[in-house]
Order: C-alpha cells, then structure tokens, then sequence
C-alpha cells in the first residue's frame, strides 16, 4: 500500500473523528437546553439504584443495537448534567449486557441510519417557531452525526483488515501504550 493511501485512510478516519465529535457537541448542546428538571428526574428513576440502571442500559442498546452508541448517549447527558457518573456505570454495564445478547440477533446497522438523521434533524431544526422542536431537531441532526462519523471511522479502516503488515503490527503489540 502506497503513501497516498495511507493519507486517504488518515484523511478520512481524522474527518469521521470530527463529524463525531461535532455531533457530539451538537447532541450535548440539545440535550441542556431540552432536558430541564423533568428529563433529569425521569434520567435518576431509571438508573435509582444498581439493578434498574443496568436493565435501562440493556433496553437502550437492545432498541439502538449498540452499546457504543448507548454509551455516546451517557457521554452527553453526562455532560449537561442530566446523569452522574455513578448512575452511568450501571447503564454502561448494561448496555454490554444488552450487546452481547443483541450481537446475536441480525440487526439493522444503526450507523447506516446516519445520514437520514442528520437530514430529518435539520429540517426539524428549522422550525424556529416552536423552539422546543427546533432543539429536537438539533439533537437528531448531533445524533446523525455520530452515527455518519461512526460509519465513516469504520470504512475508512476497512483496508486495512486485509493489509498483511497491518495485521502483524498488530499481533506484536503487547500492551496498549
């Protein structure tokens, strides 16, 4: 494989990285100025203690057939503050319950679904009238854009899961640093 490549592949993996993050910052965003008390009391009664924040993460990557995603989602409401840490590792727990019992069901690829999102998402948030909807609309469009840069870190990558230097590089890694 050529330099060129090797660029494309950075090129590509460094844009998906930041439509994520962007969407990150989108859905966090969305998800302050929506939540308010009542989505901050709905958040605490699904994660009150251990067992029903672990069921809750299951449900959740269960419904979106992804325990990243579930985790993305904890990551923002953490965020605006709408979840503590504390409540989040029982969800996260979870959501790695829930995918492995998923993994076995064929699923809809959620990431597939990126693009459409992003396009419903902007379109609602442009409904200046009703702001509550717009900001539903951002969060859909912030959402999207995880999936899409989601989908776009993984084809970027796929060359290289036949690339036979690649492979060996990494079988001789033994620790994560």
């Amino acid at each position: 494989m050529s330099t060129p490549f090797f660029t494309s592949i950075t090129l590509s993996l460094l844009g998906g990285l930041a439509i994520f993050i962007l969407g990150m910052g989108h859905m966090t965003q969305a998800l302050t100025n929506i939540a308010g008390a009542r989505m901050k009391e709905l958040l605490a009664s699904f994660t009150r203690n251990r067992f029903a924040a672990a069921a809750t993460g299951a449900a959740i990557t269960a419904s979106v057939q992804s325990s990243s995603v579930t985790t993305v989602l904890l990551v923002g409401f953490s965020s605006a503050g709408l979840i503590s840490v504390a409540q989040s590792v029982g969800v996260i727990l979870g959501a790695n319950l829930g995918s492995t019992v998923t993994a076995q069901i064929i699923a809809f690829k959620i990431s597939e679904a990126g693009a459409i999102l992003m396009a419903v998402g902007l379109a609602i948030s442009f409904v200046r009238k009703r702001e509550r909807l717009a900001q539903f609309g951002t969060l859909l469009l912030g959402l999207g854009a995880i999936f899409f840069g989601m989908q776009l870190m993984g084809d970027a990558t796929r060359p290289l899961r036949g690339y036979e230097p690649f492979l060996e590089a990494m079988q001789t890694i033994e620790s994560p640093l």
